[in-house]
């Protein structure tokens, strides 16, 4: 997050993005190949998305001829992140500058997809 240049430590501008489930609902969005055909690349891509929940999707184009499954970047917790990657990992990149990375009231205007 902030080693990859989209958040700024010192000023605190940072944006992501991830879905959350809410049953019935859905959105449009990108669908899009990532090719992690081996371990290395799936090793790397989780990395990159350190902080979601991956989760296996199906998803339909918009004109409801294709159909296919995909990653998705889902909302996770902190305490997730914490059991996935360490309490020392979490302290260092994240609450050196935030209170939490999920954990945000959802009127806070901070919580994606509230």
């Amino acid at each position: 997050f902030f080693e990859r240049g989209i958040a700024n430590r010192e000023t605190r501008e940072f944006a992501s993005l991830s879905a959350e489930y809410v049953g019935d609902g859905g959105f449009v969005a990108a669908a899009f190949e990532v090719d992690v055909a081996d371990d290395e690349t799936w090793r790397r891509f989780r990395e990159r998305e350190e902080e979601f929940d991956l989760v296996d999707v199906d998803f339909v184009d918009l004109d409801r001829r294709e159909r296919g499954t995909g990653v998705l970047c889902s909302r996770s917790s902190d305490e997730a992140y914490v059991a996935a990657w360490g309490r020392r990992r979490y302290d260092d990149k994240y609450r050196a500058v935030v209170d939490t990375i999920w954990d945000y009231p959802a009127d806070s205007g901070l919580r994606p997809c509230a």
